[in-house]
């Protein structure tokens, strides 16, 4: 039973520490149709912290809504889970992780559910201990072709995001 309290206290300290959780939204850019979105997640800090770099992972959606002048829509929503490093610098903190996850991907024709896997890499850059804006890219490979004949566009599975927004930790 100690045991059990150990591993409870552990990981989920009953004193006061700050900002082991946060939440951001992004504007976001793929190099894919539909190319333009927004994003939003949250993540926890997880017990590993040391003085130069600490782990967290964190949870998050993307949406992509778009139409063409052809009155042709294009959607894709996605879900993902992350494993990010963090680097604790002086005015930046550089972070790089693993992202998988599943994604609805809607064009033309094309109506399916894929899943990817994938890896960021960004800078945050912190002006007080709960605010950070920060920047990322991600490369990301989709565990799906994308058959031209229904999505009437050329749309690889190997794709690129950027995004760019702010992060309030708590």
């Amino acid at each position: 039973m100690n045991n059990y309290l150990l591993i409870f206290i552990v990981l989920f300290p009953v004193y006061t520490t700050l900002a082991q959780w946060e939440a951001g939204g992004s504007f976001n850019y793929k190099s894919e149709v539909p190319k333009t979105g927004a994003g939003l997640y949250a993540g926890r800090n997880l017990p590993f912290q040391w003085a130069t770099i600490g782990l967290k992972v964190r949870f998050g959606i993307d949406v992509y809504p778009g139409k063409e002048e052809n009155s042709e829509t294009f959607n894709s929503e996605e879900l993902y889970t992350d494993l990010i490093a963090t680097l604790f610098y002086r005015n930046v903190s550089p972070y790089f992780g693993l992202c998988s996850g599943a994604g609805h991907y809607s064009v033309n024709d094309f109506d399916k559910f894929v899943f990817f896997i994938g890896v960021p890499a960004g800078v945050k850059f912190p002006i007080t201990d709960w605010i950070q804006p920060f920047i990322e890219i991600a490369a990301t490979k989709y565990f799906s072709s994308f058959d031209i004949n229904l999505t009437k566009q050329d749309i690889s599975s190997f794709q690129f995001a950027g995004k760019a927004g702010l992060i309030i930790r708590f």
